[in-house]
């Protein structure tokens, strides 16, 4: 049942094919937010634990990094928290307040370059303090060169139709957010 209202609720706000469950999306409901992103950090921090052999993976569980702009709402953080991973906030760029693909690729660079092994950003369409937009594109192209990292698009302020959301078909992300009231 919770498929069938999902793939309706998509086609009700205009998604691309890609969020239906025939596509590569689908997706759960959650009791909140923050909820929802413990659920894809861990899913992220799974996926890039089971890639390695396992004698690896304890000894790398200590470095791993989740990144989002000092913008990108507080879940981000207490989700990292939760998944046993660390957290670091990339400033935004002054008087846009938003993420830039450059940014992002020197805060990856950054990290490896410390040991730190990043493998979850938080991209914002919308942010909760400002309501800026993230540099997406630009983010989706640094993470084409980071493919370990799970790119998440917290799209909570996202406009409702008849806007098109045929862009977010072009971007290689893993996981949105949407919050849609009722």
């Amino acid at each position: 049942m919770e498929t069938v209202v999902l793939d309706w609720l998509a086609k009700a706000l205009g998604l691309p094919d890609t969020f239906l469950s025939t596509g590569h999306g689908g997706g759960v409901i959650q009791g909140s937010a923050s909820e929802a992103i413990v659920v894809v950090v861990v899913a992220a921090r799974d996926r890039y634990l089971s890639s390695l052999p396992a004698s690896e993976a304890d000894s790398v569980r200590g470095k791993l990094l989740v990144f989002g702009s000092d913008q990108t709402h507080s879940c981000t953080q207490k989700a990292a928290m939760i998944a046993g991973v660390k957290f670091r906030a990339i400033p935004a760029e002054k008087g846009t307040w938003r993420l830039s693909g450059e940014r992002v690729r020197e805060e990856v660079l950054n990290a490896k370059r410390e040991g730190f092994i990043p493998f979850f950003l938080t991209a914002t369409l919308g942010t909760t303090p400002t309501c800026a937009v993230d540099d997406l594109c630009g983010i989706a192209e640094v993470c084409k060169e980071f493919p370990e990292i799970w790119l998440h698009i917290d799209a909570a302020v996202l406009p409702y139709p008849p806007y098109s959301y045929d862009f977010l078909s072009l971007l290689p992300f893993r996981s949105v957010l949407l919050i849609v009231p009722v």
